[in-house]
């Protein structure tokens, strides 16, 4: 987090933004301050290179009392735009990304593209790390407060800016206390209910979302629809499956003419050769070989098969909740 345990990338930002300086104090000189005395003026700089001083040693509390004033005396994008990069080295990522928005404001206004360009970088860089509270009051509720500050009628149910982590929501409900303690992580929406409310049908409003430190499982939106079935290709397991038993009984056949050729030497050591018994063997063997050249054939031809193949013309099963569909087309 900048300013606690991240102190230096804000030091290094804070540096870069010193490279226009001589922008950022244009609003300080003489030509724009002529209405002001020029003890006013002398003091504003005063205060303008003390805070300067304070940011650059991150001692945000000085930094932000020493622009504060310079605000009070004369507001300028470049007095704002070091007032928000002070507050966002003290964590105050909210108050922060406020005040980089007003500097933009005032250095599209003024014409000061160097305060621009940078303020706008801060501000999209913030703009993923500033966390959001939506406060949600049901009927009967009344006196809601965000750490302690009351909230208008007008900020209930829109996202509210608040720093990370840990804040208090508390409100009246039908005579009765209602406290909320929640903790947000960098980036996180989360919604905060009080009191009985009437959630309408259909999806979660967008901006309801879980605090990333305590992520809940993905919910998935009903459609109204069941599961898209899942295609499997029937024509390769088909031909894959030939191969297979192709391939078992090229062993059998195999088996025989050994048990045939076993049988044959036995004769033979007894006196009793059969020279057919040679031919059957080598038959057999030719016609194993033969199951076994068409097994290789019908796999190899499956695995192409299931490679090439697009769909929309092959034999398919589809796998539902419903069963299993087999189609095919010819």
């Amino acid at each position: 987090m900048i300013g606690r345990g991240g102190g230096s990338g804000v030091r290094a930002r804070l540096l870069a933004a010193l490279a226009v300086a001589v922008a950022c104090a244009a609003g300080l000189a003489p030509a724009t301050v002529a209405a002001q005395a020029p003890a006013e003026v002398a003091r504003a700089r005063a205060l303008f290179a003390e805070g300067e001083a304070a940011a650059q040693a991150e001692r945000w509390d000085d930094a932000i009392d020493r622009f504060e004033r310079v605000r009070t005396i004369k507001e300028t994008p470049g007095v704002v735009f070091h007032l928000a990069a002070a507050r966002e080295g003290a964590g105050q990522l909210a108050q922060a990304l406020t005040l980089f928005e007003r500097s933009r404001d005032l250095a599209r206004a003024a014409g000061v593209d160097d305060v621009l360009t940078l303020a706008d970088e801060r501000i999209t860089a913030l703009g993923h790390r500033v966390s959001r509270v939506i406060v949600r009051a049901g009927e009967g509720t009344t006196d809601v407060r965000l750490d302690g500050r009351p909230l208008a009628a007008t900020d209930l149910g829109v996202a509210i800016r608040v720093d990370p982590g840990k804040h208090r929501v508390e409100a009246t409900v039908a005579g009765a206390p209602e406290v909320r303690e929640i903790e947000l992580a960098e980036g996180a929406v989360l919604a905060v209910p009080l009191g009985a409310i009437s959630t309408p049908a259909g999806p979660a409003a967008p901006e309801q979302r879980a605090d990333p430190a305590t992520p809940l499982a993905p919910v998935r939106p009903s459609t109204g629809t069941e599961p898209a079935p899942h295609p499997v290709p029937v024509g390769p397991i088909v031909l894959g499956a030939s191969g297979l038993v192709l391939g078992g009984v090229g062993v059998g056949v195999f088996l025989a003419a050994a048990g045939e050729n076993s049988a044959g030497e036995e004769e033979c050591a007894a006196g009793r050769c059969d020279p057919g018994v040679r031919d059957t063997v080598q038959t057999l063997d030719r016609v194993a070989l033969g199951f076994w050249i068409g097994a290789a054939a019908a796999v190899g031809g499956a695995a192409v098969w299931w490679v090439l193949d697009d769909g929309p013309t092959a034999a398919s099963a589809s796998v539902s909740p419903q069963g299993l569909d087999l189609r095919a087309r010819f």
